[in-house]
């Protein structure tokens, strides 16, 4: 019975987490330069088609009013259309979805099957030199940015 609850409080806590990560979201769009409308039709638009897209999105209402709608839209699974796409948000996380997982997924295979030989030869040979060099191998990999590493892999392996 503990663990059930403390998975419900883990739960209920997420909720001022993800609203808070949802308003930071929207603050951050909102406070963008620039008019996405423009970006959507050009710049030599009419004023009168500009306001009726402005309208049709929504965006001509106070920010409170569009900062309500979007969390209620959220809160459906709507996360709206893209501007460059002309398609749902969510179709579009959809399609790049298996990739991505399958990403994930060898990722965390190599990190399991490097980190585990790594960590029993390191408890058997404790402070000689496999145990040293797994361990400065382990500090670089940790301290070197994800993204670095990425780049030299694709350097690398295509």
């Amino acid at each position: 019975m503990g663990m059930a609850r403390y998975a419900v409080r883990r739960l209920v806590q997420s909720i001022p987490v993800l609203l808070g990560i949802a308003t930071i979201t929207f603050l951050l769009i909102n406070a963008i330069p620039g008019d996405p409308i423009r970006i959507m039709v050009g710049p030599n638009a009419d004023a009168s088609m500009v306001e009726a897209i402005r309208a049709q999105y929504g965006l001509d209402e106070p920010i409170h009013i569009r900062y309500v709608t979007y969390l209620g839209n959220l809160i459906q699974g709507d996360m709206g259309r893209s501007i460059h796409f002309g398609q749902p948000v969510s179709q579009k996380i959809a399609e790049r979805l298996p990739v991505t997982l399958l990403l994930l997924v060898s990722s965390f295979t190599f990190a399991i099957a490097t980190a585990v030989p790594m960590g029993v030869i390191s408890a058997q040979k404790r402070n000689e030199l496999p145990d040293h060099v797994s361990r400065i191998l382990g500090l670089i990999g940790v301290s070197t940015p994800s993204f670095w590493i990425g780049l030299m892999l694709i350097i690398i392996f295509s």
